[in-house]
């Protein structure tokens, strides 16, 4: 139950950073005033039809707007140089990646098919910090690690 309301707690604020159009504001704005504001946020910004997997935009990586693209390139700095600095402050690291990702996710002005490719690589990849800042092992902690660098790998082969 607690892994449901963190991962919920996840998709309402990456769903809360998106800009919406005036259509999902006309349907949030009609939810009655007993439900929750993340139930609002919800309402508002359904990404129930998103696809499940990463594709390419037929042949051509997708486009990110370019207000994203220095958090992103930020996450990887502090990533290698946590790395290539040998440290141990995992929790830390965690912390620092979720900042960065929160401004990132605020950044976030894109629709259409671009934008809900990028929830696809976006959500296991906010999982693998939420991870991060809370693992006790170092072992584990590596892993994630190593993980959160295949996921920017895999960022930069679907996205620019």
């Amino acid at each position: 139950m607690k892994k449901a309301s963190i991962i919920l707690a996840l998709f309402a604020l990456t769903t809360y950073a998106c800009k919406n159009d005036a259509q999902q504001q006309t349907e949030a704005n009609k939810t009655t005033t007993t439900e929750s504001s993340t139930a609002k946020e919800e309402a508002a910004h359904n990404h129930s039809d998103l696809p499940t997997a990463l594709a390419l935009n037929n042949g051509s990586k997708w486009k990110i707007n370019e207000e994203m693209k220095p958090f992103l390139d930020k996450s990887v700095a502090v990533l290698k140089d946590f790395t290539n600095a040998k440290r141990t402050d995992f929790n830390q690291l965690g912390t620092d990646l979720s900042d960065i990702t929160n401004q990132l996710i605020k950044s976030c002005t894109m629709k259409g098919p671009d934008h809900d490719m990028l929830h696809v690589w976006l959500e296991p990849h906010l999982k693998l910090i939420k991870s991060l800042k809370e693992v006790q092992a170092k072992e584990e902690a590596e892993k994630i690690i190593s993980d959160l660098n295949l996921s920017f790998e895999t960022f930069n082969k679907y996205f620019n």
